[in-house]
């Protein structure tokens, strides 16, 4: 009997000591919410749809996917939104632009995703325009190979 009382003790006080570290877990925001210095004017917007969720707004100085990378590292997401100002067939971030003939020189950038995050995580670009030329949808499927990712073209 007394064994019996002391395993149910010792249990108690196993789970009592994993809750805590397991809701922290669950309580990790399950999304980054990726905000480039031109869409700025949209922050407030974006935060009210997103309240709970990872912001990261990029610096106006130095490589936007090398930040996404520092952040992918930090934890892992199911998904990464971002919210950059896009053109037909091309994505235009404060410090570099994006096109169908120059995003091989970003591969190292967008391998550094597939290292960082989880298997199942997928990026999500928020744009109207992207892909209304075929080269829009090329730089879609290149990312996508370059990262592994399910990467979906949201219009807004």
């Amino acid at each position: 009997m007394k064994a019996t009382l002391k395993l149910k003790l010792m249990g108690i006080v196993w789970l009592m000591s994993v809750i805590p570290s397991f809701s922290k877990v669950m309580d990790q925001p399950s999304r980054l919410i990726v905000v480039d210095q031109l869409m700025t004017n949209e922050l407030t917007t974006i935060t009210r749809t997103y309240p709970d969720d990872k912001l990261l707004v990029l610096p106006e100085k130095g490589n936007p996917l090398a930040a996404i990378a520092v952040e992918l590292k930090n934890q892992a997401f199911d998904e990464v939104h971002i919210f950059v100002l896009t053109k037909p067939g091309s994505i235009v971030f404060d410090e570099m632009t994006i096109l169908a003939d120059n995003i091989n020189d970003y591969l190292g950038d967008f391998r550094q995703w597939r290292d960082l995050s989880g298997n199942s995580t997928r990026i999500i670009i928020h744009s109207a325009t992207l892909t209304s030329v075929p080269e829009g949808n090329s730089i879609v499927s290149k990312i996508a190979d370059f990262t592994g990712k399910e990467v979906i073209v949201q219009q807004n």
